[in-house]
């Protein structure tokens, strides 16, 4: 760096002014102004400058309209010099709001997660943060929103979403070279209440899916109950289930593809978190699936009246689980309730917690073991003696 300038020498510089040498006093600057057409003066250039030497021994410069954005800027700059950071730190003047709309676009993302981003991101990040410059974003004034969402009466999960949510912009902020840390990592948060479970035996499973069938004469709906009880698919997937997934002989189920509803329409894409699988099913079980499996083409729906109208979630379990259940003498039951009921019998069969998991179609066996800790505790303990 032979001849260059020594990094740091940061100022801060008033444009519309300047001190006249001869009386002391501050008085307008005349490169910095123009007549309006009203006669009145109008300044032509932002009003504060930061001036400064970067580690490669440039001169830098960056203009403000308020005094309070020059300082905070400069703090900045001489924290980056300090530390020896070489990105230009005008890239951390993107706002919040800016970074987010970036994130939100990345690719790799359902629909229907891109969707419940968007709420939260829009509902409860934005009020507060749009704005923000992302250099200005303090862990003090995270954790301040944290308390102040969780105060406002917001659930727990929504509070832990909302910030999550902004972690990640951060995240990408740094990766950017944008900032040098996360404020919003370290942030304590409210804890979560204990799952909502609930299980069937298999006696009530076949008492709803008979209601079911009563109810709803000529369907599929009590099949579609059972099946649902005994495979793990979440509701997307049973919805999305083809005639060439099953294999009845072979005994398994081919999970391919899934429905998500996204701004009230049916969007149909990979499993949750891109992921397909196999699951085994008793090919006894799976031959109960025959009047709706015989005749049709290959790629024809299986739980559909027609082979090509998707199943909606809040339809059948509104009109078909829930009637039912309270026919059987139940409360009323969501298609989550029938997944968690897989898990159930599963472990009540001896089942190891890692077939489970994988049935489920969890990403890692952790969550299996996060929901469903009092399911599995001898696998657990197993587990634990191993380390």
């Amino acid at each position: 760096m032979s001849g260059a300038r020594k990094p740091g020498n940061v100022t801060i510089e008033d444009r519309h002014y300047r001190t006249d040498r001869a009386t002391g006093k501050r008085v307008p600057n005349a490169s910095a102004w123009t007549t309006g057409p009203d006669g009145k003066p109008v300044p032509t250039v932002k009003r504060w400058r930061v001036r400064w030497t970067d580690m490669e021994g440039k001169q830098r410069s960056q203009s403000f309209d308020r005094k309070s954005e020059a300082v905070g800027f400069a703090d900045d700059v001489r924290d980056r010099l300090r530390k020896g950071v070489t990105t230009d730190p005008r890239a951390a003047a993107m706002t919040v709001a800016e970074l987010g709309k970036v994130f939100l676009a990345m690719t790799g993302r359902a629909p229907s997660t891109v969707a419940s981003y968007r709420s939260i991101w829009e509902n409860h990040v934005i009020p507060t943060w749009g704005t923000t410059p992302v250099r200005s974003v303090t862990h003090t004034a995270v954790t301040a929103w944290v308390s102040q969402v969780a105060a406002s009466g917001k659930s727990a999960a929504t509070v832990r979403k909302a910030h999550v949510l902004l972690d990640q912009v951060l995240e990408l902020a740094v990766r950017d070279g944008r900032i040098t840390s996360n404020p919003a990592r370290g942030v304590k948060l409210p804890k979560l209440s204990g799952p909502r479970t609930r299980y069937l035996t298999p006696t009530e499973v076949e008492k709803v899916a008979l209601e079911a069938d009563r109810l709803r004469p000529g369907g599929f709906w009590g099949e579609l109950i059972r099946f649902a009880c005994y495979s793990g698919l979440r509701a997307g997937e049973l919805a999305g289930l083809r005639v060439s997934d099953v294999d009845v002989e072979g005994g398994i189920v081919r999970v391919r593809q899934a429905y998500t509803e996204v701004g009230g329409e049916l969007v149909l894409g990979l499993p949750k978190g891109d992921k397909t699988r196999d699951v085994n099913v008793k090919p006894e079980r799976l031959e109960r699936l025959s009047p709706w499996l015989d005749g049709k083409d290959a790629t024809a729906l299986v739980f559909s009246q027609d082979g090509t109208t998707a199943l909606r979630r809040s339809n059948w379990a509104g009109r078909v689980l829930t009637p039912a259940a309270e026919a059987a003498g139940l409360a009323p039951l969501t298609p989550h309730d029938l997944r968690h009921t897989f898990a159930s019998i599963a472990a009540s069969r001896k089942t190891p917690i890692q077939a489970v998991s994988k049935w489920l179609g969890h990403g890692d066996i952790s969550i299996t073991a996060r929901i469903y800790t009092h399911l599995f505790p001898e696998d657990l303990s197993a587990a634990a003696a191993l380390l």
